[in-house]
Order: structure tokens, then C-alpha cells, then sequence
């Protein structure tokens, strides 16, 4: 197996076109999770896409959630924020169902054309931290998930 290096080329100008909350329920805790993805960064690499013949980007990006849930508790005096505080609690897994999801989309002002660049978050797991409430006493949760994205030439 070998391995291509990706260099970074340029770091793009863009401008949003749209980003959508994507809405998904967790049936047995009767709430509902909207998740966003804020994009911070496109950055353009030397990598082409083989089959569009255009370059592959790296997108920076946070993850927003908001949680809205029939459960209601204590708001907690401490929220974990990191991985190894996150080890502390107990946490397991729910099952979730997608509501509504879409394309985020960039404007994208490569140095020789423009594209419009889509984004979209796959939800590959949802944990519910067990004791832990929001600063409203919403259950507290968290979410991993992937990016995906599509690119074309528009101008």
C-alpha cells in the first residue's frame, strides 16, 4: 500500500451560499438534535479528483448542536469539553432517526475558476452522557460524525 502526499496550495476566499441545520430524533428520549456544520477554512491541495479532473480541498470546519428533549434534569455544575474528561462519565449509545438533512454550499474562488462546493455531515454515532444536563436541563449528548463533500466548476 502506498501513500500520496498532500500538500496544501492555497488557502481559498469562499462565501456561503447556504448552511442547514440538519434535524434528526432520538426516539427514546422523545428529543430532537439539530446539528450544523460551520465551515472556517477551504483550503486547496495539490491532489486532483480523478474523475472531475479539479483539485481535492480540506475544509475546516465546527460542529454545532442543540438539543431539545421531553427528559429534564439538574443542569450540571460541569460539562465535559474534552476526550479524556468525556472518560469520566458513563455514556451509551441511542439510536437516532435522520428528520432532514441537506447540502451545506460554498462559493468557492479557486485561482483559476470558481465551484460550488457541498458539504454534508453523516451522523455515525449518538451518545447520551448519563447524569449530565445542558445549562436549560436538556440531556447533554454527543455526536460523531464524517463530512462529505462534492465539488464542480461553475465559472
Amino acid at each position: 500500500m502506498s501513500f500520496v502526499a498532500i500538500d496544501i496550495v492555497d488557502d481559498l476566499e469562499f462565501e456561503v451560499i447556504k448552511e442547514v441545520w440538519n434535524v434528526y430524533k432520538i426516539p427514546q428520549d422523545d428529543a430532537t438534535l439539530k446539528f450544523k456544520v460551520v465551515v472556517t477554512k477551504i483550503l486547496k491541495t495539490n491532489k486532483l479528483d480523478e474523475l472531475s479532473g479539479l483539485n481535492a480541498y480540506i475544509t475546516g470546519y465546527q460542529n454545532i448542536l442543540s438539543v431539545k428533549s421531553s427528559i429534564k434534569g439538574q443542569p450540571s455544575q460541569k460539562i465535559p469539553q474534552t476526550r479524556d474528561e468525556l472518560e469520566k462519565y458513563q455514556k451509551h449509545e441511542v439510536e437516532y432517526e435522520e428528520l432532514r438533512t441537506d447540502w451545506n454550499q460554498y462559493k468557492v474562488f479557486d485561482t483559476d475558476y470558481t465551484v460550488l462546493y457541498e458539504i454534508k455531515p453523516i451522523i455515525t454515532n449518538v451518545y447520551r452522557i448519563n447524569g449530565v444536563y445542558d445549562a436549560i436541563g436538556y440531556p447533554y449528548y454527543v455526536v460523531t460524525s464524517q463530512i462529505i463533500s462534492r465539488v464542480k466548476k461553475i465559472e
